[in-house]
């Protein structure tokens, strides 16, 4: 009602609604996203892509990869916590010619936990036959969750 009576201007409403704490007041600014243009999106985006809930990062994600091809970005969500947003970015970058599986191996050093079950789930995705001896060792890792994807990956 505030923006179809123009209470609101459309860029303030759409980035209050973005920080509500309710998802279904965030989910619907989030599919206003595309209407807005310049400065007052890259705002919006900033917003949506720092969300918890998968299906606002991964609009607001799609909208800058369409309009801005980001590169850069697209190597950051290689270890979203959602793998539907890893494969998008996965996939974009290896369209642009971009060694992703490389990035994964590299990716392998990591003390960080979230980066660890990236790079061990891309490699799974990217099935990295040649990156199954290293994938082995983290089967010991300390970390339950590196292990259950060690697991999993060479389970594939």
């Amino acid at each position: 009602m505030a923006l179809k009576n123009q209470l609101i201007k459309s860029p303030k409403l759409i980035n209050t609604c973005l920080k509500h704490s309710d998802v279904i007041v965030r989910v619907k600014a989030s599919h206003l996203l595309r209407k807005l243009e310049g400065h007052e999106q890259d705002s919006a985006l900033d917003i949506a892509l720092k969300d918890r809930f998968m299906p606002i990062r991964r609009e607001a994600f799609q909208i800058i990869l369409k309009r801005d091809g980001n590169c850069t970005l697209a190597e950051k969500f290689l270890f979203d916590r959602h793998s539907s947003i890893r494969e998008i970015a996965m996939i974009h970058l290896k369209q642009a010619g971009i060694d992703v599986k490389s990035i994964y191996q590299m990716s392998l050093k990591s003390n960080q936990v979230f980066v660890l079950r990236g790079a061990i789930w891309g490699l799974a995705e990217l099935y990295s036959v040649e990156s199954i001896p290293q994938l082995s060792k983290f089967i010991q890792n300390p970390h339950p969750s590196v292990r259950k994807q060690a697991v999993n990956a060479l389970a594939l």
